[in-house]
């Protein structure tokens, strides 16, 4: 195996003398309990719906089970969130736990997981999918191409920056994120394609066994606009507009590569494409990552909210299954994994892609349905699942229990984000607040950057009246209030205070 440690140019170069920054590097023996924290963590409140406040507890009493300390020979960086899965950890997981642990960035700091993947760079920017935590190796399961998960990490070390406010560590983890995407141009696209697109593997994907064929991969493409524009964002966000417009321009030309080659206006679907470039006209939930990407006119975007809408299907009873129900490999009892089953990961990539583009409403009716679906089953087990029957409120039939696990992303980051409809841009030192419900609602003891805030909606008898809010902040910070097409933004004092829009 080749040696990993061109690191010590990249994310090593950070250190000084060769002793590690502790800033973002170092192990530490004092693991936080969640019995001793619990009340330091924010406090969602829903007047109606308040059963989703049992699963939301009880993702956050799991989530603190499942932080490590490096085994001594794993060459590990830092702690870690661990998913829980197997004896290793994985990249994309990773990714989206660090997306709800985002929100207890001051009692945990999740996103130096990320650094035990980065000190494994090897030379040429590859970094690989899963590593064992006993010895920190690469693990090649059926060969390395099938050892590239998505690229995902400029994606949630930007949006753990909007909560936590710390921009300083975007600079240093720059260099390894711009190295991987290097790797990638140079490796994920086949010579003397047509097209120039990325290619994947199903295990590569962690789609393991959703039927797929082509040499251009929709959701592989698509993500690396997301690492682009994320990279990009990064870059804008520490002061590197240079650059930041160079990654900026990458994203939208390899955004108009997938329009041209993998949209088909008739089916109203982005596929898969061969080598020539012909299309796979195979629909998987694959196909939903250009919204997330941000390349969709507005008719893709109603094009595509048809085939998620459709009750014959993606809108089943727990939306949104890996495949649609009219698929030939459709497994109805179970989902028999991604063949059917609903997932975490895709269902917010599709609940993102579609506020990105304005589809609030659906986006909003299809959590709120997760969540009744996801508190069914919770009712009957006790715990959240890897993933989740489409057809009944069951978990999937090949589904891990207690899976915290990137399913606490739903209970806790949806329930915030999609449901009370609250988003922090600490950087910016604003709170967006897009309100759809009409009970008091809200959240205490929001942390964002160095800001503790509590937020709450009154009553109100319909979704045209009034909107009344109180707020108790530590420190001062803009508030951008949405309602319907109504929408204002509040200088707000530290203290308690009420606005109205």
């Amino acid at each position: 195996m080749k040696s990993i440690f061109f690191v010590s140019l990249f994310f090593w170069s950070i250190l000084s003398s060769g002793q590690n920054d502790h800033s973002l590097t170092s192990a530490s023996p004092s693991i936080p309990e969640y019995n001793t924290i619990k009340s330091l963590i924010p406090c969602p409140v829903l007047e109606q719906d308040s059963c989703w406040l049992e699963m939301y507890n009880y993702c956050w009493t799991e989530a603190f089970k499942k932080i490590k300390i490096p085994a001594p020979a794993s060459g590990f960086a830092s702690d870690y969130i661990d998913e829980g899965f197997n004896p290793n950890i994985f990249m994309w997981d990773t990714q989206f736990m660090i997306l709800f642990w985002k929100y207890v960035h001051y009692l945990f700091p999740a996103i130096k997981s990320n650094d035990n993947f980065y000190i494994k760079q090897h030379p040429d920017g590859y970094i690989c999918r899963e590593l064992r935590e006993k010895d920190g190796r690469d693990v090649l399961f059926m060969g390395k191409k099938n050892t590239v998960n998505p690229p995902l990490f400029a994606y949630a070390e930007y949006e753990y920056a909007l909560m936590s406010g710390d921009t300083s560590r975007l600079t240093k983890v720059l260099p390894v994120l711009m190295h991987q995407a290097d790797w990638i141009v140079s490796n994920r696209i086949r010579k003397h394609s047509a097209h120039g697109l990325f290619w994947q593997k199903r295990f590569g994907s962690g789609m393991d066994n959703c039927p797929r064929k082509g040499n251009g991969w929709v959701d592989m493409s698509s993500q690396m606009v997301i690492h682009y524009n994320s990279i990009a964002s990064i870059c804008m966000i520490t002061g590197n507009t240079r650059m930041g417009n160079k990654y900026r321009e990458l994203s939208v030309q390899l955004g108009k590569k997938i329009n041209q080659w993998m949209w088909n206006k008739k089916d109203g679907m982005y596929y898969d494409v061969k080598n020539n470039g012909h299309q796979v006209r195979n629909t998987t939930i694959a196909a939903f990552w250009p919204l997330l990407a941000g390349i969709c006119s507005p008719g893709q975007c109603s094009d595509l909210v048809k085939h998620l809408s459709d009750t014959s299907e993606f809108w089943r009873t727990i939306p949104f299954p890996s495949l649609p129900a009219d698929h030939r490999k459709y497994y109805r009892d179970g989902g028999d994994y991604w063949k059917g089953g609903v997932w975490a990961p895709t269902d917010y990539m599709i609940i993102k892609g579609l506020q990105k583009h304005g589809f609030y409403d659906l986006a909003y009716r299809a959590t709120e349905k997760l969540l009744n679906g996801m508190y069914g089953v919770y009712k009957k087990t006790a715990t959240v699942w890897e993933n989740y029957s489409p057809e009944s409120f069951d978990k999937g039939s090949r589904s891990k229990g207690e899976f915290v696990g990137w399913t606490g992303l739903i209970p806790i980051t949806m329930l915030i984000e999609d449901i009370i409809g609250i988003c922090a841009n600490a950087p910016d030192n604003t709170l967006t607040w897009h309100i759809q419900r009409t009970d008091r609602h809200g959240i205490r003891n929001l942390h964002f950057g160095d800001n503790t805030v509590t937020l709450l909606c009154r009553k109100r008898a319909s979704v045209k009246d009034k909107v009344m809010i109180d707020v108790d902040c530590r420190h001062s910070f803009t508030l951008k209030i949405i309602s319907g097409d109504k929408s204002a933004d509040f200088m707000v004092k530290e203290g308690i205070s009420s606005f109205e829009l």
